[in-house]
């Protein structure tokens, strides 16, 4: 199978399905690169958890940071409607309910 993923590993797998005959192996390698825009060097190493964590706190504070604002008008809205509604109920007057009968 060919990996075109970079330039190495593309060498390495034409090297490898020619049978290590160089020759049949640059062919195939300038047949498969000659329609590759940009093919890096070599493979591009995966980031580590440690900066897949950072880069993912970074991204969720940048968009705390963005809609700030946003944030801010609904907390405030809550707190208005917590406020609210205890004002609603203490505005209200006592209501006189009837003990319950006992059975007889």
């Amino acid at each position: 199978m060919i990996n075109p993923s970079s330039k190495i590993a593309l060498k390495i797998s034409c090297l490898q399905a020619c049978g290590n005959d160089v020759d049949k192996a640059e062919k195939l390698y300038k047949f498969v690169a000659e329609d590759i825009a940009s093919l890096p060097d070599f493979d591009v190493q995966p980031p580590t958890t440690m900066q897949r964590a950072t880069q993912s706190v970074n991204s969720m504070f940048g968009w705390v940071k963005e809609n700030r604002e946003d944030l801010l008008q609904a907390w405030d809205f809550i707190q208005g409607m917590r406020g609210n509604a205890s004002r609603v109920a203490a505005a209200m007057p006592p209501v006189d309910v009837p003990p319950i009968p006992s059975p007889q």
